[in-house]
This record gives C-alpha cells, sequence and structure tokens, in this order.
C-alpha cells in the first residue's frame, strides 16, 4: 500500500490519539470515533420541506461553499428535522433519498429544444430560451387575443394557449404565476389537483365550506377508531401514518382497512375487508342505513349543527337514480328544485321534532333505506359479518366521549363518483358528530408538497384565489350579479354563514391582485421605485415615510426577508429556507414567469414593465434585487434610532449591505449611482461617505 508522507503523519497522530483515549478508559471503537473528524463540521444548515407528499416533511440541509471565490454551496448531506410538528425528524426512504435526487445526473439543469422533426433535445442558454418563449407568447397572443366580446365589452382574452402550474412550488411562486396568467388574458388553467383531489374540494367544500383536511396530522394520534379507504397511508405517506400507530400504541385504537388490495396499511390494522372497485358508495350507504336503524346517531349535533331539520321543496323529486329537473336531450339538470321551502322572512322552514316527511331527514332515511348489509354484500362482495363489525365499532364513535376519522387519498378522488365517495364519508361522520372536534374530521391526504397551497391560490380551471367561483360570461355579465349569484343566503335568523362575506373576499382579492390603494399608486402597477425609495429613505434614518407598511405590503415585503412557503395537507403552513446562492447558470421561477413578458413586450415597442403587478416587477431580475430590497427593508421595519445614534445607523446599514451573499453587479457599485431598474440609490462606500 502506497502511504505520502502527509498521511503517515496524520495516521501516526490518530494512532497516537486513540491510544491516549484507551489510555484514559475509553474504548477502542469509542477512542477510535473521538478522533475522526465529524462529518457535518463547519458545514451550512438550512431548513427545508421534502416536495414528495403533503405530508411537508421537515428536512436539514448541509453544504458546504460560501459563496466566495465563485465555490458555489452544494449540499452534501440531508436529515430529519427534530423540530418539524408533524415529522418531528423523521423521513421516509422518499425523502431520505432526496440527496440522490438532487445530485442525479439526469436531473434536468438548463434548457433543451427539440426542433421540428428532431428526436433529440439540445442544450440551449438561458437567454435564447426565454426570447423564444417570448416571441412564441406574442405572436400567439397577437393572433388570438380576444379584444372585445359581442357586446363590445372589452375582455382581452387569450383563449388558444393554456398553462399547467406545478404543486411543489411555493405559495410565492403560485402568486406570481396567478397574476402572470390574469395580467396576459390567459383563462384556461389548472394545477396537479385535477387530476387529484379536485373531487375533494366538490365534495367537502359543499359539506363543510372548505375542501381541504378537516383535522391535523397529528391529531390521528386522539382517534379511538380510524378507517382507512380509497388510500395506502402506510406507503404512500409512511411519516403521517406514524401517527396512526401512535394511536394504536398509547389508546388502543382500532384501525380498519377497506381497499380492494391487502397492501402495506392492511398488513398492520386490526380488521381487513376487502371490497369490489368502484362499489365504496354502496359500502358507505350501508353504514349509513345501520347507523339510522341501530340509533347511533349524534343527535346534539345533528340537530344543531346539520340542516337535518330542514324542509326540502315539494316539487323536490328522486326516481330510479334520477333526481328531479333532468333534461335527457340537453343531459343535464335543472336545479331550481334543488332547495328549501321557504317562509313569509324569507328563511328556510324547518322541523326540530324531524318528522316532517320532507324534512332532510327524513328524505336521508328514505333515500338510504335501499342499502341493507345484503345488498352490500352482493354489490361490494364484502363479507356481511365483517360489514356488520365495521358498523358496531364505527357507530360507538357517536358516543360524547368517543372519536373516529376517515383517511382516504386517491383510492376515491379518481373514480367517476370521487366526489360522491368523499360526501357520503362526510355525511357519516356528521351523523355521529365527529367534527369538529379531536380525533375526528375527514381527513383527505394530498398528493404533491403544496398543491394545497395552490388550490388556495386559485391556479385551478373553475376558480379564483380563495376559492372564489370563476365568472362566466353567460352568468355573470357584471360583477353586481357575479356577486349576488355566488354569495349564499342565510337559511336561518341568526345564522353565521362564512361565505356571505363574498363580497368583502373579492375586495381583499383585488387588493391583493393590484395593491390596497391602486389610483394612488399608479393603478398599482408600478410599485417597486416608490417601495425602493421609501426603503431607503427609512433606512437612512432621513425621514418618516407615510404609508410605508401598506406598500411594502402590497409589494410582498411586509415580512422583511421572508421565506418560500408551502401548505400541508392539513393546511399547516411550512417556511423553507433556500440554500446556497443564486448560480448564474440557474433561474428561479419568479424570473422565468416575469422575463417572457417583458421581452413581449419589449418586441412590441412598449414599456417592458408597464401593467406587470408590483411583485412580478419586484421579482424579474431572478432575486437579485428582490434580495436587495429585502436587506434594506429590514433596515425600513426595524425602529428608527434615537437623536444623535444615526452615524452608528449608517454603521449598522453598511455592516448589513456587506453580509449580502452576493456582489452587485460590475458597474454598479459606485456611490450614489441609482439603480437603473429599480431608481433604489445604492449606499455609497466608506471613502465617499467621509468625502461627502
Amino acid at each position: 500500500m502506497q502511504v505520502t508522507r502527509r498521511q503517515l503523519f496524520k495516521l501516526t497522530a490518530a494512532q497516537l490519539g486513540a491510544s491516549s483515549l484507551v489510555a484514559m478508559g475509553f474504548a477502542p471503537q469509542q477512542a477510535l470515533a473521538e478522533v475522526r473528524q465529524f462529518k457535518l463540521l463547519g458545514a451550512r444548515e438550512t431548513r427545508n420541506t421534502c416536495t414528495y407528499c403533503s405530508v411537508g416533511c421537515g428536512l436539514i440541509l448541509y453544504g458546504l461553499g460560501d459563496g466566495a471565490k465563485n465555490a458555489h454551496g452544494e449540499i452534501y448531506h440531508i436529515e430529519g428535522d427534530p423540530d418539524h410538528p408533524v415529522s418531528r425528524g423523521s423521513l421516509c426512504p422518499k425523502g431520505a433519498g432526496l440527496l440522490d435526487f438532487i445530485h442525479s445526473p439526469k436531473r434536468l439543469k438548463y434548457p433543451e429544444v427539440r426542433e421540428p422533426g428532431s428526436g433529440e433535445w439540445k442544450r440551449i442558454g438561458w437567454d435564447e430560451a426565454i426570447s423564444r418563449i417570448a416571441r412564441l407568447m406574442k405572436d400567439d397572443r397577437d393572433a388570438h387575443i380576444v379584444e372585445k366580446n359581442a357586446a363590445g365589452v372589452p375582455i382581452n382574452r387569450w383563449l388558444s394557449t393554456a398553462m399547467l402550474t406545478a404543486s411543489a412550488g411555493s405559495n410565492e411562486t403560485g402568486i406570481i404565476s396567478q397574476k402572470f396568467i390574469r395580467s396576459l388574458g390567459i383563462v384556461a388553467t389548472d394545477a396537479q389537483a385535477r387530476v387529484c383531489h379536485g373531487p375533494t374540494v366538490s365534495a367537502l367544500a359543499s359539506t363543510f365550506g372548505r375542501g381541504a383536511m378537516t383535522n391535523s396530522w397529528v391529531d390521528i394520534k386522539n382517534a379511538d377508531f380510524i378507517l382507512v379507504m380509497g388510500g395506502n397511508a402506510a406507503e404512500a405517506h409512511p411519516v403521517g401514518f406514524k401517527w396512526a400507530i401512535e394511536a394504536k400504541k398509547t389508546r388502543g385504537t382500532r384501525l380498519i382497512v377497506v381497499d380492494p388490495r391487502y397492501n402495506r396499511t392492511a398488513s398492520v390494522s386490526d380488521l381487513y375487508l376487502p371490497i369490489r372497485v368502484g362499489s365504496d358508495i354502496a359500502f358507505l350507504g350501508g353504514v349509513i342505513n345501520w347507523l339510522i336503524q341501530h340509533d347511533k346517531i349524534h343527535w346534539d349535533y345533528v340537530k344543531a349543527y346539520t340542516n337535518a331539520a330542514l324542509i326540502v321543496r315539494d316539487d323536490y323529486r328522486f326516481d330510479e337514480g334520477l333526481f328531479s329537473g333532468y333534461d335527457a336531450a340537453k343531459g343535464k339538470y335543472d336545479k331550481s328544485s334543488w332547495n328549501y321551502e321557504l317562509g313569509d322572512d324569507g328563511y328556510a322552514k324547518t322541523d326540530p321534532s324531524l318528522q316532517h316527511p320532507r324534512c332532510v331527514w327524513q328524505l336521508l332515511k328514505q333515500h338510504y333505506s335501499r342499502y341493507t348489509p345484503e345488498m352490500v354484500n352482493t354489490i361490494c362482495g364484502t363479507p356481511v359479518d365483517g360489514f356488520l363489525q365495521v358498523c358496531k365499532e364505527l357507530g360507538e364513535t357517536a358516543r360524547p366521549d368517543k372519536a373516529g376519522t376517515i383517511l382516504y387519498a386517491l383510492g376515491w378522488t379518481q373514480h367517476t363518483t370521487g366526489s360522491q365517495n368523499i360526501r357520503t364519508m362526510a355525511m357519516i361522520q356528521l351523523l355521529l358528530g365527529n367534527i369538529g372536534m379531536p380525533g375526528g374530521g375527514v381527513n383527505a391526504l394530498r398528493g404533491h408538497s403544496n398543491i394545497q397551497g395552490l388550490s388556495d391560490l386559485g391556479l385551478l380551471s373553475t376558480q379564483l384565489p380563495g376559492y372564489l367561483t370563476l365568472p362566466s360570461e353567460a352568468d355573470h355579465p357584471d360583477l353586481a350579479t357575479y356577486l349576488a349569484k355566488i354569495t349564499p343566503k342565510t337559511l336561518q335568523a341568526n345564522q353565521f354563514n362564512y361565505w356571505s362575506n363574498t363580497p368583502k373576499f373579492f375586495v381583499s382579492l383585488m387588493k391583493w391582485m393590484w395593491g390596497d390603494n391602486a389610483a394612488r399608486t399608479t393603478t398599482g402597477l408600478r410599485l417597486a421605485a416608490q417601495v425602493g425609495q421609501d426603503v431607503r429613505r427609512a433606512a437612512h434614518g432621513r425621514a418618516d415615510v407615510p404609508g410605508q407598511d401598506e406598500r411594502l405590503h402590497r409589494a410582498g415585503l411586509q415580512s422583511a426577508g421572508q421565506l418560500p412557503r408551502r401548505r400541508q395537507s392539513d393546511r399547516g403552513l411550512l417556511q423553507a429556507q433556500v440554500h446556497g446562492d443564486h448560480r448564474p447558470d440557474r433561474h428561479r421561477d419568479l424570473h422565468l414567469l416575469a422575463e417572457p413578458r417583458r421581452r413581449a413586450r419589449r418586441r412590441s415597442g412598449q414599456d417592458p414593465d408597464h401593467g406587470v403587478p408590483a411583485a412580478v416587477h419586484l421579482f424579474r431580475r431572478g432575486g437579485r434585487l428582490h434580495r436587495q430590497l429585502r436587506a434594506l427593508a429590514a433596515m425600513a421595519l426595524e425602529r428608527r434610532p434615537a437623536a444623535g445614534r444615526g452615524q452608528g445607523r449608517q454603521r449598522d446599514h453598511r455592516r448589513a449591505v456587506r453580509r449580502h451573499p452576493r456582489p452587485l453587479p460590475q458597474g454598479r457599485r459606485q456611490a450614489g449611482r441609482t439603480h437603473p431598474e429599480s431608481e433604489l440609490e445604492l449606499p455609497q462606500s466608506k471613502a465617499r461617505r467621509r468625502a461627502s
């Protein structure tokens, strides 16, 4: 074996240290560990979120390189974050293998193009790629833009192009994507939720008002009964499923799995029942019928918090699988009869005794009376004794001191009857009173790490941010008509109705899109320079800035140093840190959204920044301007120094600028020079400051 002189010295020193430690009482193995250099010594530590599923496990990334001498940071170790509220240091094999994903030779790092007729992809530069995208966007938009409708009303719709958005990006990227889409007039847009949990939104929003997981991951440990249908949480969401295992160990919780396959979740269950694919509604309908027949109902909850007592219109019918109002020629329903009978006061009539033949409770009993255990066995293939055991154990959670929860995923949503699957289970939980309590709920296990966040931000074909209905030209010719039609009316006196605030929500949406005072800020489109000037003035302590907080809020800089955020399946908001410095051969999503639009406008001979929402304007240089403004915003949001201490504040400001990881581009570091993109005066050097 060849040993160099340096290696010989290291080996000798290690042996001497190990011998000394052994002499002091350490075991030889421990002594060897003591002299080995710690793997993470000198590493840069940042926190992030796993991008694989909606559990959103916390990660700690370790890397070397601080940006000096063009040495870019490289991640060399990943481990679970023990401070994360859900994962608490755990990672599944997907998260534990992220390091291989980061350094995979197959990972796409640069733009590529496949020319017409070619079967190969070739690498091109970023500038060429962005210019080609901008040219294609402009040419297609110019050719197909619909500026006015038949009535002559300006609409500016770009109908020939659609945009598909990712579901693993941050909320901030989703916000800019929404503004990018709407500012160009694109109407057709969608995200992975369309082939994921789109039916969840339709079902749970109709039942609870919001289409998301009702409880949290950690809350699963409080359940006395867990039913898993339409999902395989042990494999698809292993770290989240550990809370179901925790419930089994600490509370003796019963875990029952109903699935066509005997999967990993079934292997740790207390009872497994087979079911034919697509027969879930019959199974759940049988559960509802059994609960009603055996009086396993949480009556206080049903009477106080559901619509069971409301009386339905007399012309409502259900016959042989069709509801009233069906038009066979058009294949559509007229839903006017699907409503409640109103009294003279405009509120729905009720029967607190639940005996009226047309109250919701009686119609529910009548509808599900056909789902007997024998019918369930015939349709689902599930053994009758196993089905009855599930009903009995689930029925026990109707007691006030018991709680049961349901876990489901794409095994329900991917059916053509996906919404009905979920809505039927939601009705079961309402009958049992398992909503709004620890250990209860209907828990949708989402797929991508931020599919919930981007759904909240309205990146769907049918919705606006905040789950507001997308306007239709035929049904909503103006704003007043739109708000009148989509705002639900209160059904009972003194009833709280969250969505009765829809007009206020729409005002908030407009402020979010264009700013709190669009008229005073040049229609809210060009805030970057104004914010930059205000931040600079406040940072140097020279003057108070009227409306400073308002402008920072509009520009997305209210929280100085704001980090990318994602929403878990349970709607928990997670923040992440960006590891390493921005590399010149890579660009952030925000830059890639803003730059093609600017170049397309430049090709038209127009101001490239006109009509760009403030947030897009701030991020358009791939994060450079944003980081600089963020550092200055941190100074602006602090309290102003006391009189006579301004010079110390300037020194603090200089130190803050020096800590910035990346130097300003060449030619933009002159004292007092105005930045051409933000009109932000850069701080003077120490020598120039003394001279001035």
